[in-house]
């Protein structure tokens, strides 16, 4: 099994709280740090703290509901006492964030390793190992290790002393990736940087044209703000979803104009959530509440092309929404039913640019026509979406040809 370790000690210069506590992308510094290691293929989280304050125990909570075991020990000694021969600890430094490239590295290593920084003025809060290294906050043990480090004095540093006795016993030496993320923080401007570094390295991908020239802007802009007040990913897409979902009576009711707003609305929010998903590192976070919005929003426009038909004794709305009902269903289930080459989506494969795509129409009320050009675009992605599947799965291009 591997397990994780993550070591929360060191007190910010105010004395308020640990350093691993400390708001970083939405959540903790710890649940930052704790991600990561699970991408990385962390089974169980120790949390290692001399100090286990509300945040810190809140933390671990949150990390266990989002599936991340994670448990709380004192000290080395109770870290050796989970491991069985054969496990391997993947740890991080009191306050450290390490990139997912990185700890790749470490656990291909064979036995004991440490990561490995230049040592540069920017890396001088890193401990020095030699002239030219300085550790990168980051390590692999085994569990004889563990146990060395159990049997020293108690007052030393968990992680000093963890990387000394690797040192000391041979372990290797494991350089960073290259553009890695090493960071140490310690106060709150230092996790303050540590977010916005994140962001920058956050690299969306996206869904549709609304979403590549509107909604993703957006989100960059706002994502921080929500973040800061310490909002949820969670949060954000089911107030999305509700959105879409009240945008479907509201269409019901005749309120077009209305229902239309709320659909826009629910994409940006749902763009929004999205950019803090990535941030903090839950690409689950939404897995849930986003095929109901979707489905939602496909709803609002068969229930706008009904409620424009019964108004004004006018087939052709519901005609076109029914048809465009039709087209974006079966898109929305193209990739699980028949798989999808790539993972770039088809252009306008989404229903937030359908949404988009109908507002001109709606600020002329021309309704029906709006319904029309949706239906054919919807027609069209399903066209462009066969295409790129039939040369996925039979290895066909034109330029092959």
């Amino acid at each position: 099994m591997l397990f994780g370790l993550l070591i929360a000690n060191r007190e910010t210069p105010d004395g308020r709280q640990t350093a691993a506590a400390l708001p970083v992308a939405g959540g903790t510094l710890a649940e930052a740090a704790a991600r990561r290691l699970r991408a990385a293929g962390v089974e169980q989280l120790l949390l290692l703290t001399e100090r286990p304050d509300l945040p810190l125990i809140d933390t671990a909570a949150r990390l266990s509901r989002d599936g991340i075991p994670t448990r709380l020990v004192s000290d080395a000694g109770e870290v050796a006492a989970e491991m069985t021969p054969g496990d391997r600890l993947l740890l991080l430094a009191d306050g450290a964030l390490v990139d997912e490239d990185s700890l790749a590295l470490l656990i291909a290593t064979d036995g004991p390793a440490a990561l490995t920084i230049a040592d540069t003025p920017a890396n001088a809060a890193w401990e020095r190992i030699d002239a030219d290294r300085r550790w990168g906050g980051a390590a692999i043990a085994d569990v004889t290790m563990m146990r060395r480090v159990a049997d020293l004095p108690p007052d030393w540093d968990p992680g000093s002393s963890i990387l000394r006795t690797l040192l000391q016993g041979g372990g290797a030496l494991c350089a960073g990736a290259p553009g890695g993320l090493a960071a140490l923080v310690e106060d709150e401007d230092d996790a303050d940087t540590l977010t916005t570094a994140l962001g920058e390295r956050a690299a969306d991908l996206p869904r549709g044209p609304a979403d590549r020239w509107l909604l993703l802007p957006l989100s960059r802009l706002i994502a921080p703000v929500a973040m800061d007040s310490r909002l949820t990913p969670d949060t954000v897409g089911w107030a999305a979803a509700a959105a879409a979902l009240i945008a479907v009576p509201v269409a019901g009711g005749g309120l077009i104009a209305a229902a239309l707003a709320l659909a826009l609305g629910s994409g940006a929010l749902a763009a929004v959530a999205r950019r803090m998903a990535l941030v903090s590192w839950r690409p689950d976070a939404l897995a849930r509440v986003e095929p109901q919005r979707i489905a939602a929003l496909i709803m609002t426009l068969a229930v706008a092309g009904a409620t424009l038909s019964i108004s004004g004794g006018d087939t052709g709305p519901a005609a076109m929404t029914g048809g465009t009902l039709a087209f974006l269903g079966f898109t929305a289930r193209h990739r699980r039913l028949f798989g999808h080459h790539g993972d770039r989506p088809a252009p306008a494969a989404d229903a937030d640019s359908l949404a988009w795509l109908m507002l001109p129409f709606a600020l002329g009320g021309w309704w029906s026509a709006g319904l029309l050009v949706l239906a054919g675009a919807a027609a069209a992605n399903l066209f462009l979406a066969q295409r790129t599947t039939a040369a996925g799965l039979t290895g066909f291009s034109r330029d092959a040809a």
